[in-house]
């Protein structure tokens, strides 16, 4: 793979978009080889040379922030919280909070804060995004589903009642829940009527 690499760095030049997918694959190779400081360096020097080409609010910059989030969950959680709200940032910038790129990597920042127990950050990130999003119409899209229903956790574990009761009303509105939405919205329920 280097070696095809190289091959379309020289035809295509460097900077050309699809020698930088062909990077972003061997960076994402290295991950799942488990060459995970060889990986994140790769995906630290294909985010300049992507930014410069492609632009900050491209799709593939934001799904390369993404990436190198993932990367460093494990070992860098400070750089992978900064990807996170980057990809979040220039995808919202460049896509909208409704499209399904956002919501991905919003879903992995969240995901990000929730694992390491910061729910007050993470509560903030969905209020905000939520709060934006009831602009646009999408309440049956799964992915916001599962905002609303991830909210819905952190205020629970902020003891926050008041907002988790409005995060369940948010979600009973919803005509066709994702069962496991759904299954999730019962306990929740259940916890909240125990307080």
């Amino acid at each position: 793979l280097p070696d095809l690499i190289r091959d379309f760095s020289e035809v295509l030049g460097a900077d050309h978009r699809d020698s930088l997918k062909a990077r972003h694959g061997l960076a994402r190779l290295r991950l799942a080889q488990g060459q995970v400081d060889v990986a994140r360096e790769q995906l630290r020097d294909l985010l300049g040379t992507s930014e410069e080409t492609l632009g900050a609010e491209h799709p593939d910059v934001v799904e390369r922030f993404a990436t190198l989030a993932r990367a460093s969950l494990d070992t860098d959680p400070e750089e992978a919280a900064s990807c996170c709200r980057e990809a979040v940032d220039r995808s919202r910038a460049g896509l909208g909070w409704m499209a399904p790129r956002t919501i991905k990597v919003l879903l992995l920042e969240i995901e990000h804060l929730t694992s390491h127990s910061r729910w007050e950050p993470a509560e903030q990130a969905l209020s905000e995004a939520l709060e934006e999003m009831l602009v646009d119409p999408g309440l049956e899209d799964v992915g916001v589903q599962r905002l609303f229903a991830t909210r819905l956790r952190c205020c629970l574990e902020l003891n926050r009642v008041d907002l988790a009761l409005a995060a369940i009303e948010a979600l009973d509105e919803i005509d066709e829940l994702d069962p496991e939405v759904e299954e999730f919205l019962r306990a929740a329920r259940e916890r909240v009527e125990v307080r």
